[in-house]
């Protein structure tokens, strides 16, 4: 932040900080891509164990009263986890079991990805992927139907879609920082 200013309400940089700006929005993008898979895992098996223990909780009546809903939070885990009434034993077996692979860590895995080019990304039928998929299963042992696949669509980019973020950025030269920096003086004297 040495080499950063606000002027007129925006952020203004020097010159020079313009590489490690671009590279700043790179490592953004790295670690979303690197460990976004890992967290969208565990929201897919958070959201199929809430999915199972619905019958048991009712969350589509939950979502709809504000005084209940606003109760809702992680501790929801802990309860079907640890709930030990023996009627409910059965009704929360599955999300038993997911909470308990989310517990040891063993997540769903991503099997593949692919980059889509722009310009080709209208081309995609995005309708019952998850069917094309498990049809295109190898082997007799394997059994895989479309509820076993989640497809999910991320569209990565340094956060301004095809636009170059650093040109929507201002940068100043060695001068004017330092008339910036005299007129920041001047009107804190002013004040006293």
């Amino acid at each position: 932040m040495r080499f950063s200013y606000v002027t007129e309400d925006q952020i203004v940089y020097h010159h020079k900080e313009c590489f490690n700006i671009y590279e700043m929005f790179h490592t953004q993008y790295t670690l979303y891509k690197k460990y976004i898979p890992i967290v969208q895992s565990n929201y897919f098996m958070i959201r199929d164990a809430l999915v199972e223990a619905n019958p048991v909780y009712h969350f589509e009546d939950i979502i709809r009263k504000p005084e209940e809903y606003i109760k809702l939070n992680d501790s929801i885990l802990y309860k079907i986890e640890y709930e030990d009434r023996k009627e409910l034993q059965e009704p929360l077996k599955k999300s038993k079991e997911i909470i308990e692979k989310i517990r040891n860590r063993k997540l769903y895995k991503l099997v593949n990805e692919c980059f889509v080019p722009q310009d080709k990304k209208d081309q995609i039928i995005k309708k019952d992927l998850e069917s094309l998929i498990a049809s295109y299963r190898k082997g007799n042992n394997v059994s895989l139907n479309k509820n076993d696949i989640i497809v999910d669509w991320q569209y990565l980019n340094y956060a301004n879609g095809e636009k170059n973020l650093v040109e929507h950025i201002k940068f100043i030269r060695k001068i004017l920082i330092r008339l910036i920096q005299f007129k920041t003086l001047f009107r804190s004297l002013q004040k006293v």
